[in-house]
């Protein structure tokens, strides 16, 4: 049976395919991203969405995955493999989380 990290390293690395590359150099600090309308997407308990504003200064300190997508409910089925799988991994909440943001439509 696959562990769950190497699950992970395989959804990263196809999702990776459709990634625009970028020029980030070690030791520097990218251009912040600001979120206005919509951010970052939170369910309730009762599975409403909330959202809130967003900004990529928020990340300093963990290793994050970073999921942007539609604001909407139907989105968060696509993504759910990706989320089941990161769970699954029990990666230290200390120092991992994934985010998930959109805009509000």
């Amino acid at each position: 049976m696959m562990s769950s990290r190497l699950i992970i390293a395989l959804i990263i690395m196809l999702l990776a395919q459709g990634v625009q590359a970028h020029n980030f150099v070690t030791g520097k600090t990218v251009t912040p991203v600001y979120i206005q309308e919509g951010g970052e997407l939170l369910l309730n308990s009762d599975d409403e969405i909330h959202y809130q504003k967003w900004n990529s200064t928020q990340l300093a300190g963990k290793v994050r995955i970073i999921q942007y997508i539609a604001g909407r409910k139907s989105a968060k089925k696509k993504n759910s493999l990706l989320i089941k799988a990161v769970e699954a991994a029990n990666f230290p909440q200390d120092r991992f989380q994934p985010t998930t943001i959109c805009e509000h439509r």
